[in-house]
């Protein structure tokens, strides 16, 4: 079951490094390095490694990342509260993907982690 986060920067500074920690085989099986540039308060940039058997959260934008999701914090956590809604956002012009868009649904992926 999903929690839901009240803000970006307690959802990879808190709550997913505990599931990463928890679950690194299942962490491992959605695989990439994905990297979130979150808008507004409560938001940030992280890089969340999934391409190793040590899954991890690196602050900031890293090259190496197959794609950028830049979205605002609100838009965030509503995505976290139900990650079905990132389609949406991503078709409203509410998040952009750069790089491999095909990553953005194993992003999605996640939010189930936790």
């Amino acid at each position: 079951m999903t929690t839901r986060a009240t803000s970006a920067s307690q959802f990879f500074n808190q709550l997913l490094p505990a599931a990463l920690a928890a679950r690194p085989a299942d962490a491992c099986a959605i695989g990439g390095i994905h990297a979130f540039k979150i808008s507004g308060e409560g938001g940030g940039e992280w890089t969340v490694h999934l391409a190793s058997s040590a899954p991890k959260i690196s602050q900031g934008i890293l090259p190496e990342a197959g794609c950028t999701i830049t979205v605002s914090s609100e838009d965030f956590v509503i995505w976290n509260g139900d990650p079905q809604v990132g389609s949406q956002l991503y078709f409203s012009g509410r998040m952009r993907v750069s790089g491999d868009p095909s990553l953005m649904s194993k992003s999605q992926q996640i939010f189930t982690l936790v």
